[in-house]
């Protein structure tokens, strides 16, 4: 049900008494303007599905691309649990940096940091020195890299619509999803290419 207030306004002018009425009507509701999405939070979208899809891509060809150095499957175990681990530690690392940095710029530096080491891998091989222990560092790197680029990331929908809670929930769904869709069509694409070749 909506309530309209009616306001009567009286004065006289040259004599003639005149009434003027006007209406309140509601205000319009914070949770339409909470459901629009910024160009901000767009690109935040297309950033993490970008993220996310090379994330997965990555996690399936780099143990292929360590079994070609290792000849062991126990060894390439071994490594790919060492660099989750290492994950692991960067989302501790990145919240103890989140405390003194400011989300967005841990994140563009992790995630620059991510570019330049996987940036190596095919100009390593290109040139024929990438060798097992070269090609794991970087992958620890890149574990740790990612691990703090997860943190900030995950700070972010408050950074981008502060602490209103409708608008919050709204991000967070929508941000779970881009970033699952991510996860599938990065792993799904690199499983067809592969199958293809």
């Amino acid at each position: 049900m909506k309530l309209h207030r009616r306001i009567v306004n009286s004065s006289d002018v040259g004599g003639e008494r005149i009434q003027k009425t006007s209406s309140l009507k509601p205000a319009p509701s914070s949770s339409a303007e909470a459901t629009e999405i910024s160009p901000k939070v767009w690109a935040f979208f297309v950033g993490t599905f970008a993220t996310e899809f090379a994330s997965k891509a990555l996690q399936v060809t780099l143990p292929l691309l360590l079994l070609q150095f290792a000849k062991s499957l126990s060894a390439v175990g071994f490594i790919t649990a060492l660099t989750a681990g290492v994950d692991t530690s960067g989302t501790l690392v990145g919240g103890w940096l989140c405390d003194r940095l400011q989300a967005r710029t841990l994140l563009v530096a992790a995630t620059a940091m991510r570019a330049l080491g996987l940036a190596l891998i095919p100009i390593l091989l290109t040139i024929q020195v990438l060798t097992l222990p070269l090609a794991v560092s970087i992958f620890v790197l890149d574990s740790m890299a990612r691990g703090m680029a997860d943190t900030a990331r995950n700070t972010m929908p408050m950074i981008l619509v502060g602490k209103n809670r409708h608008a919050l929930d709204r991000l967070n769904s929508r941000y779970q999803t881009v970033f699952e869709l991510g996860s599938v069509a990065g792993s799904f694409l690199v499983g067809l290419l592969l199958i293809g070749f």
